[in-house]
């Protein structure tokens, strides 16, 4: 009999599909759910000793480290304390991981909620996309007890490589929406670089290739350059999660009363982005794609 615990994980979505196939090769017995149940069944057939749970509190009858990730602050509280949800059969001693990118202070507050029942909370959101997710490379940054991270680490060391205790709960999930600052920035910053280099006739290459020993040429622009030279204006995550993210993060900077124009920027444009059904795309090369099509919003908007 494993002496690893029961992993019970909920959300089998882009990212919830390589980490919980991770959890199951590090030889944790591994539960899995998610709303639209073919997923999970799907994560199940494609490894031996997978489980699938009916509901998330069927899942917990059956495992001692629940791990939660969906997409939104209203998603988690539904699995976690909605009709059949996680706390209804959850038992003191017990562990909630939560991976998504929700609310610091709805994260601080459920934290709260479970701790008088006996249970840990770790607030744990990861960066690195699928690819980190499918090469257990992922960082992850976790708020929440020391004695319960020093618990429940070995799990975390199952999905990711670059694993920090930032601070209580809640705390988290707010380096998180540091990490989504800088990282977005980077993001629109390298493709709007490089879409200008396309556009005034340079050649991207040369132009990507004299930056990239300089202070300009960031890990984003050594990670976009190869796409965008290979005419792929497209990032591993969907606009509309960064849209989601951001939105986040200014409410939290509204509620502290500290400003983000260039966030703030960011999030509009990434907001028509959205609207024009850019998918995983960022921009195109040519002056009919969506970044153009985004730029000359911006421009009616400052006029």
């Amino acid at each position: 009999m494993s002496e690893n615990p029961v992993v019970g994980y909920l959300g089998m979505g882009e990212m919830g599909v390589p980490m919980s196939k991770n959890i199951a090769k590090a030889g944790y017995p591994l539960v899995v759910w998610n709303r639209t149940r073919a997923k999970a069944e799907a994560v199940a057939a494609s490894m031996p000793g997978i489980e699938v749970g009916d509901t998330p509190a069927d899942v917990a009858r059956k495992a001692t480290v629940l791990i939660t990730n969906v997409l939104d602050t209203k998603a988690l509280l539904d699995v976690v304390e909605g009709p059949n949800g996680l706390v209804e059969t959850m038992a003191p001693g017990s562990t909630l991981i939560d991976h998504g990118t929700v609310s610091p202070n709805a994260t601080r507050a459920l934290a709260a909620r479970l701790k008088a029942k006996g249970i840990g909370m770790l607030d744990a959101p990861v960066s690195g996309g699928p690819t980190g997710a499918e090469s257990r490379t992922l960082a992850i940054m976790v708020g929440g007890d020391e004695e319960v991270y020093n618990r429940n680490l070995p799990v975390l060391e199952a999905e990711g490589n670059n694993i920090h205790l930032v601070g209580p709960s809640g705390m988290g999930q707010t380096t998180k929406f540091v990490n989504q600052i800088l990282v977005v920035a980077a993001f629109a910053s390298a493709f709007e670089a490089l879409s200008f280099t396309v556009h005034v006739g340079a050649d991207v290459n040369l132009t990507a290739q004299a930056i990239n020993q300089n202070i300009g040429g960031a890990a984003t622009l050594r990670r976009t350059g190869p796409r965008i030279m290979a005419n792929e204006f497209t990032t591993d995550a969907a606009v509309r999660l960064w849209v989601k993210d951001l939105a986040m993060v200014l409410e939290e900077a509204r509620s502290a009363d500290i400003p983000l124009p260039m966030t703030g920027a960011i999030y509009e444009a990434f907001k028509m982005l959205d609207q024009a059904g850019a998918g995983k795309t960022f921009g195109f090369p040519d002056v009919d794609g969506v970044w153009s099509w985004v730029a000359e919003r911006m421009r009616d908007m400052m006029r």
